[in-house]
């Protein structure tokens, strides 16, 4: 739809402003033909960040990885939830494409930002609180969960915030969220009992069990196709005594050992005791030839005696060739792996995927081997590879459906998360990585498939790029995410002009 002169100048007015203000940017933006620009810096005039500026190359670099880094035309940084409703009206009128920016920890292009076009970046929107009772907190979009953590901390309780402390809150919380609490209380979302979240055309509305219930639902893996979530209302429990956590390496002629000994404790231990967790960890390096193998047990029972859960006696008895545990704060267990080296890495190409499958020791055993045998020979420069295998279990996806369900369609059998990491150095390379990445994938698959284990979904926060994630929710899911976009989203701009994302329509 074009738009007369008579339309434009009606619609600002209607945003505050003043008659000399209006010709004023009228003039500005027959210029240079962006209203867009023009009005958000005329409102908020220390909400922007221009290009060549360096609040603005300070915002871009956060992203993490550097194929995530696309040059926005202007950056808008709000600071509550009417300047992110202004900006909406704003878009919605001029038909004005943009992204949305958390903490910015999805590798993918394009997912969480914008070439050429307008940027909302949450940064800014970092406030905490917690109720008089310590029973909820109300925690901003822009919030690393490291900061999180350590806020909550010194009143005793906590949240099922992201495992690594520069992770973001809205992706997390909006794409299902895996926690270390995962087994005994259910995906991230499912503590979330509110979400403060802009619509289109500017409307701020509740979405929680009592108000608007269907957005709720939605909104606990749905993404950003119904919205900008402006704040997160959580459900906090007690954890007066930290936490224990700790690293078992080995050596890599151990790997199929290890493997079958985390399917054991699987379906065993972490059965018996949802307060127990343990993730396996590979990772290859082809360019110094170097292949760990690594267990990461966690538990908030901390009240044992001896130097681990005896549950875990299995682990220790394999023959680790190095351990590393210790109660601690689950802000210092949050920050641990933010290393010099994990730094260095935010800065390289990027890419991730993610397959789900059901537990099964010879499928464990098969997939265990499958990582160094297809990276090892990578000729890619500073190509670093892992792969994590997250436990869900049976009560967990229980947890989450009894804290009004998940959208994401995660069944209730005892499964892994299978979620693949790889960086490298060159842009050049990127082709070749991607593909190698892919053909991986598909090698997954196949073994999946062969043990008849795999799982349908896609879990949102580690999904590969070129995936159907909402899709992949099933049929009934998808049609319910549709029907609530359509209702809270009648213009679709969250479909249309909101880049980025897993969208309801491919």
């Amino acid at each position: 739809m074009i738009l007369g002169l008579e339309q434009i100048t009606s619609f600002m007015l209607t945003l505050g402003l003043v008659h000399d203000h209006v010709s004023q940017i009228t003039k500005s933006a027959e210029c240079n033909g962006n209203y867009t620009e023009e009005l958000l810096n005329a409102l908020f005039p220390n909400n922007v960040y221009l290009p060549a500026t360096p609040e603005y190359a300070e915002s871009i670099s956060t992203y993490f990885g550097s194929r995530a880094r696309l040059n926005a035309s202007v950056i808008f940084v709000p600071d509550v939830a009417e300047q992110v409703s202004t900006g909406v009206k704003i878009m919605e009128f001029f038909d004005q494409q943009f992204a949305v920016r958390g903490g910015g920890q999805t590798s993918h292009p394009g997912m969480a930002g914008i070439e050429d076009d307008i940027l909302f970046s949450l940064e800014r929107m970092n406030e905490l609180t917690l109720t008089p009772s310590k029973d909820r907190a109300s925690i901003g979009p822009g919030n690393l969960w490291g900061r999180v953590f350590e806020t909550l901390e010194s009143s005793g309780v906590a949240v099922t915030g992201g495992t690594l402390a520069p992770v973001g809150v809205p992706g997390l919380l909006t794409g299902n969220g895996f926690s270390n609490f995962l087994s005994s209380r259910g995906f991230s979302t499912g503590d979330v009992v509110n979400f403060q979240v802009v619509l289109g055309g500017g409307r701020i509305v509740n979405a929680n069990p009592a108000e608007n219930p269907d957005l709720w639902w939605a909104l606990k893996g749905g993404s950003n196709n119904f919205g900008i979530v402006t704040r997160f209302d959580m459900n906090t429990f007690p954890l007066p005594g930290g936490i224990w956590s700790g690293t078992l390496a080995y050596n890599s002629s151990q790997v199929e050992t290890v493997a079958e000994a985390f399917y054991e404790i699987q379906t065993g231990a972490l059965v018996e005791s949802p307060h127990l967790d343990v993730q396996f960890m590979q990772m290859v390096i082809p360019g110094i030839g170097l292949t760990t193998t690594e267990l990461v047990p966690f538990t908030d029972h901390v009240n044992f005696t001896g130097p681990y859960p005896s549950s875990l006696k299995p682990l220790f008895d394999i023959g680790p060739s190095d351990v590393s545990s210790a109660r601690k704060t689950l802000t210092k267990s949050s920050t641990e792996a933010v290393t010099p080296e994990f730094i260095e890495v935010t800065n390289k190409r990027i890419n991730r995927a993610n397959i789900n499958i059901k537990a099964h020791k010879r499928l464990y055993k098969e997939i265990s081997t499958m990582l160094s045998a297809h990276y090892g020979s990578s000729t890619l420069e500073d190509h670093s590879v892992s792969l994590s295998w997250n436990p869900v279990t049976a009560h967990a996806v229980r947890e989450s459906n009894r804290k009004g369900g998940n959208a994401g369609g995660w069944q209730e059998v005892n499964q892994v998360s299978l979620n693949l990491r790889v960086n490298w150095a060159n842009a050049a390379d990127d082709m070749a990585a991607l593909k190698m990445d892919e053909e991986f994938m598909a090698k997954l698959d196949v073994a999946a498939r062969k043990w008849d284990s795999l799982m349908p979904n896609q879990w949102a926060n580690n999904a590969a790029a070129n995936v159907d994630v909402m899709g992949s929710y099933g049929e009934t899911n998808l049609e319910k995410l549709r029907a609530v976009s359509r209702k809270y989203d009648e213009a679709q701009i969250f479909q249309t002009l909101c880049r980025g994302g897993y969208k309801l329509w491919n």
